[in-house]
């Protein structure tokens, strides 16, 4: 069985949804590992609100790679991989935090880019915070719903595909993605619907070099990152 090496990492600080009264909180900002047969990554909520609050987490988004298997655990409950909704509820004074929700992915040594999104709810009430897992080769990049803007690639270098993680930071009419060369001519353009997501290019038909990957909001340039591609 192949062995691949597995660097999680957290690609922006920590933030929090528009409610925050509940806040996530990552507990594990570097996990290397040798055996990239299971991974996971440990999460710690708590109740900044004045009230009591009965929380649950939903996997709102499994957007996942052929032979990949993502699960996970709340409570003293784990969820299957076929399984969304926790049954487990916690009940949360303000101030309490828990950190029994561990997320898995399990890759079965097969090669991809992964998306999951976790959702924490309060049962009885509009409070509502989001996190975003995106799992690939070597990488576990962590995206939040923040006010954040950002452009993110990799592998860079990349060879013949590339994973761009974006985040627009705020809901927008509309939004583009434009990778130019060197000399600023335009080598792609793809159209953004969403407040945050990922674009997967493939690069073999570029040429080797230096490309910029500009993040455009309403006419406005907002995040750019420097892409290398070397075959």
């Amino acid at each position: 069985m192949r062995k691949l090496l597995l660097t999680a990492l957290l690609a922006v600080p920590v933030l929090f949804a528009s409610a925050q009264n509940i806040r996530i909180i990552s507990t594990d900002t570097t996990l290397t590992s040798n055996n990239f047969d299971e991974q996971h990554l440990t999460l710690m909520i708590r109740n900044q609100g004045l009230e009591s609050m009965d929380v649950s987490v939903h996997r709102t988004v499994n957007d996942l790679a052929p032979e990949h298997q993502s699960f996970f655990c709340f409570g003293q409950i784990c969820n299957g991989p076929n399984q969304d909704d926790s049954p487990e509820i916690i009940s949360m004074s303000p101030g309490q935090a828990d950190s029994t929700f561990i997320g898995y992915l399990r890759p079965n040594d097969a090669e991809g880019v992964s998306t999951v999104k976790y959702c924490f709810f309060d049962v009885n009430g509009d409070e509502r915070s989001c996190i975003t897992l995106v799992y690939s080769i070597g990488v576990l990049s962590v995206i939040n719903e923040s006010n954040q803007a950002f452009v993110k690639a990799f592998p860079n270098p990349a060879q013949d595909q590339m994973t761009i993680l974006f985040n627009t930071g705020s809901y927008v009419s509309d939004a583009t993605f434009m990778l130019t060369d060197i000399t600023g001519r335009i080598v792609s353009q793809d159209k953004i619907q969403q407040l945050e997501g990922r674009i997967d290019i493939a690069t073999a038909q570029y040429t080797n070099g230096i490309y910029i990957g500009t993040l455009i909001a309403d006419g406005q340039v907002i995040a750019k990152e420097k892409l290398v591609i070397a075959h």
